[in-house]
């Protein structure tokens, strides 16, 4: 018994030991996770930060470069139109064998802000009169273009021999006519050279493109996808401004590795010390309980309980247990949301039917009325004007019976709507039963309706229920006539009743005659009936305008098929 209880206590600390164990590396994982986590993310964002900062900072700076060649471009094109305005041009163009030595001179001694630049002097034609000579064809064009603008200055960017040049035309004008220009020359490689790009040119480069092709360049050319892009009107071209990240930046970012670095050592140092000291505190209570089951074993008040190594294990087991029946809930709940979803989608679609049936009842009973009233009386007045004649005569009774079928199709139509919107406000007065029943069964023998009446439809003639005798009666006709129709010339209906405890019950039996489940289901239907009629005609809505009236009167109506007999049992509560 000794050594029994001596293996018991020992495998209850020995099962508790691993779980210091494990609690302890928990921790120290859980640490450790989160410091590298931690600094993969501080590392992306700051990343991310400066390269956002430094596509700013491009972007800007392509900016101010267009800005200054608009400065540079504006300032000259200002000293070009302010030559062009002298007398001693003006008539040259006009006079150009007279002043030609005075032009010449004027031409050699003439610059732009300080500069020698080629300065051409054309007449209307683009010809050069004096100054630069040549290239002809661009000279030509550009006279072609100030005269289009009818004088407006412009620039434009050409390539001269392979070289860019940027050329800024001005017009020399009399009485507001165009006669002549003054064209500059400016090599867009001096253009370039006056820009300032910053501090670290080394790693900045800008780019003129024309046409996809770089046509002029500064700087060394850098290969970095960032750069930043501006249209630049005066050149008719795309500034590119490329840059890679700054020595600065770099420096930054190495800063913040060095820094990274030392923090994650001082993490890791600091995990590992709490890792020992949870470790040391874990450990002591088993140390100081082992202890204590030792000193009462000894004293023989130890009692061993079984079980305690595994009941951790028991406690994980219920655990995921409990993690699968959640999940298992979580399923059974999002089906059950989309379920509801589907229900409420049907409802909707459903809703949407029935509006449109009532909309389409009400205008089969309203609209259409007024034009039939109108084609029946004009029929009624060929037939009584001609009645002489055999062939309207023979076709009198066909006339008399479709004219009687669309009449009571668009009273059922009527009734029908009107049922639907008013049903709430019907009071219903207790009558007896037999009132409803013998109308019907006087209405069926005028329609040469075959039927045969049990002994129980006495019985439940004075039963009392809420109902309005005159409605009632029609749907009991309408109901019957439709199964007369079902069931064509075949065989009879036999009417039987029954008494409950607080119902009555009306059955209507039509022997050898059936219809399939289809028929059955739509047997309410507006339309429904199509398929089940044997006579080759249709009823209208004679059964959905019955079903409706025994609804509102408290009713219930059901139609089965079964052993070759079509039943329909009808049903109301005893007032």
């Amino acid at each position: 018994m000794s050594s029994e209880t001596d293996r018991d206590r020992l495998g209850n600390l020995k099962g508790m030991r691993p779980i210091s164990r494990q609690l302890s590396l928990y921790l120290f994982g859980t640490l450790l996770a989160t410091v590298l986590i931690t600094s993969v993310l501080l590392s992306v964002i700051v990343l991310r930060s400066f390269s956002l900062i430094h596509q700013k900072e491009l972007d800007q700076h392509v900016g101010e470069v267009n800005a200054y060649i608009d400065l540079y471009m504006h300032d000259r094109l200002a000293v070009l139109n302010d030559l062009a305005v002298t007398p001693l041009l003006k008539q040259a163009v006009m006079q150009p064998d007279f002043l030609l030595e005075d032009v010449s001179d004027f031409m050699g001694r003439m610059r732009l802000l300080g500069r020698e630049q080629r300065i051409s002097l054309l007449d209307f034609e683009g010809r050069v009169v004096s100054g630069y000579v040549g290239p002809d064809v661009i000279l030509e064009e550009l006279m072609d273009e100030l005269t289009g603008r009818q004088g407006v200055p412009f620039s434009r960017l050409c390539l001269v021999e392979e070289k860019p040049f940027v050329f800024l035309s001005t017009a020399i004008l009399s009485h507001n006519l165009v006669e002549g220009a003054l064209v500059a020359q400016i090599p867009l490689a001096d253009v370039l050279r006056d820009l300032y790009l910053g501090e670290g040119s080394e790693v900045i480069s800008l780019e003129v493109i024309q046409d996809q092709i770089v046509v002029g360049s500064l700087g060394e050319v850098v290969q970095s996808a960032r750069s930043g892009q501006l249209s630049c009107e005066w050149l008719d071209a795309r500034l590119v401004l490329r840059s890679d990240m700054s020595a600065t930046l770099k420096l930054w970012m190495a800063g913040l590795w060095v820094m990274g670095g030392i923090v994650m050592v001082m993490v890791l140092l600091f995990t590992l010390v709490a890792y020992r000291l949870s470790q040391r505190n874990l450990l002591a209570p088993v140390s100081q309980l082992q202890l204590e089951i030792r000193t009462a074993g000894e004293k023989g008040i130890y009692c061993s309980q079984k079980g305690f190594s595994t009941s951790i294990l028991e406690l994980s087991q219920l655990r995921e247990g409990f993690q699968r029946m959640m999940q298992r809930v979580e399923t059974r709940e999002q089906r059950l949301v989309q379920v509801q979803e589907e229900l409420r989608s049907a409802h909707r679609r459903l809703q949407i039917w029935d509006e449109a049936k009532r909309q389409w009842l009400g205008n089969l009973g309203h609209e259409l009325r007024t034009p039939l009233t109108g084609l029946f009386s004009l029929c009624d007045a060929v037939f009584e004007e001609h009645i002489s004649k055999k062939e309207l005569r023979e076709l009198e009774g066909e006339y008399r019976t479709t004219r009687h079928q669309l009449e009571k199709l668009l009273d059922d139509a009527s009734l029908l709507t009107y049922l639907d919107v008013s049903s709430d406000d019907f009071l219903l007065d207790p009558m007896p039963l037999g009132v409803a029943l013998a109308g019907t069964i006087d209405e069926l023998s005028a329609l040469s309706v075959d039927f045969v009446c049990d002994e129980s439809i006495e019985i439940i003639q004075g039963v009392i229920i809420k109902a309005e005798p005159a409605l009632l009666q029609r749907a009991f006709t309408d109901i019957l006539r439709t199964l007369a129709h079902c069931m064509g010339n075949t065989g009879c209906i036999r009417l039987s009743g029954r008494v409950l405890d607080d119902k009555v019950q009306i059955r209507a039996c039509a022997q050898q005659a059936s219809l399939s489940r289809r028929e059955v289901a739509l047997f309410f239907e507006v339309g429904g009936q199509r398929d089940s009629f044997r006579a080759g005609e249709e009823f209208g809505l004679g059964a959905r305008l019955a079903a409706r009236i025994i609804q509102i009167f408290g009713g219930a109506i059901e139609v089965k098929s079964e052993n070759n007999e079509i039943i329909i049992d009808i049903i109301f509560l005893r007032a």
